[in-house]
């Protein structure tokens, strides 16, 4: 669980110390009840687990219990670095527990050590690389997504507020990443690489049927096949970015030069979800029809809402979020936390 606050105004800020809220594992035994989601039936629960200062005994009981519950896959923080000694030993605390294995996934990994590169493949757990946020954001050492001591990686996507999360994008900062990392290496023991090991077809790999076996979803989706789920991604060739590229290597093309805006249609289960470069309308009905519970005036509207009509909708949940955080003290909170984390002031530098 993250961080919970008690109360937070413009003079006062007081964490939640209790180690989980009382309505956690309840409301995770609701949800699990009313799972798989979607209409077909592919959106399975997870949990985001982050909280590893807690006593080992807690730790086990805590994923036991969603993981009884129907849980399939549970994730976590993850990364070796001086901010945090705690989210330093997670996969140690996780074998510790009994619990690394195939249906832990990991985000981040940076600095991940050989031993515990060692310990998480022979477990089975995958890590999730997104490599725009750790760049942007300094996660203390460079992505991990090609890194020949973890065959267990994948790419994925953080945050809309560190940058693009398409998969494109990721898959272009990952191969710049590496491919620099290991030309500062060479170029600094006074040689010069004879080929990248970041390669278009790993990074393509990493984005795709990699990203599918981390959450134990291969069978279903991640490549196309007879069989698998109706998932297709189908680009426009003739766009100034990837014209001609496309006819000379098409993989190379959608890897190292496309973007969404070459994104002429999608289909997700069967169903077309983007035509000709235009996202088609949300049916909310379909949503409460498969077991969300969703309120909203447009719930029985017969043609959806349109793109811009979300849009107007995100506009508006965000200026009430803005006004909310107008009234609280940011600074004093920034101020708490640091000092709880204990030493982070002797670490921070300009």
């Amino acid at each position: 669980m993250p961080l919970r606050a008690t109360e937070w105004t413009e003079s006062s800020f007081e964490l939640d110390r209790s180690p989980q809220p009382d309505w956690l594992l309840p409301q995770m035994d609701s949800l699990a009840a009313k799972g798989p989601f979607g209409d077909d039936k592919r959106v399975q629960l997870g949990f985001f687990f982050d909280s590893y200062f807690l006593p080992e005994n807690v730790i086990s009981e805590t994923l036991d219990h969603v993981k009884e519950a129907g849980v399939k896959l549970i994730t976590s923080h993850y990364r070796h670095w001086p901010v945090s000694k705690g989210q330093s030993r997670v996969p140690e605390q996780l074998h510790a527990c009994g619990l690394l294995g195939p249906d832990i996934l990991l985000t981040h990994g940076n600095g991940t050590t050989p031993e515990q590169a060692s310990l998480l493949t022979e477990a089975g757990t995958y890590i999730v690389s997104t490599p725009d946020a750790e760049i942007f954001m300094a996660s203390g050492a460079d992505p991990v997504g090609f890194r020949e001591d973890l065959p267990l990686t994948c790419l994925g996507a953080d945050c809309h507020s560190c940058g693009p999360v398409s998969m494109m994008h990721q898959m272009q900062m990952a191969l710049a990443s590496d491919r620099g990392s290991q030309n500062s290496k060479t170029f600094a023991e006074g040689h010069y690489p004879k080929k990248m090991r970041a390669t278009v077809q790993k990074a393509f790999n990493l984005a795709t049927i990699k990203a599918a076996r981390a959450i134990n979803m291969d069978k279903d989706i991640g490549s196309i096949a007879v069989g698998k789920l109706a998932d297709l991604v189908i680009f426009d060739t003739t766009s100034p970015s990837i014209s001609c590229a496309a006819e000379h290597d098409p993989l190379t093309a959608i890897v190292r030069h496309a973007g969404v805006r070459e994104i002429e249609t999608v289909i997700i289960g069967g169903r077309v979800r983007k035509h000709h470069g235009i996202l088609e309308n949300v049916h909310l009905a379909e949503g409460r029809e498969a077991g969300f519970d969703v309120k909203h005036e447009a719930l029985d509207w017969k043609d959806g809402l349109s793109w811009k009509e979300v849009a107007k909708e995100l506009s508006r949940s965000r200026s009430e979020i803005e006004g909310r955080i107008d009234k609280v003290n940011k600074e004093l909170a920034k101020e708490k936390l640091i000092g709880m984390m204990g030493g982070l002031k002797d670490l921070l530098v300009d």
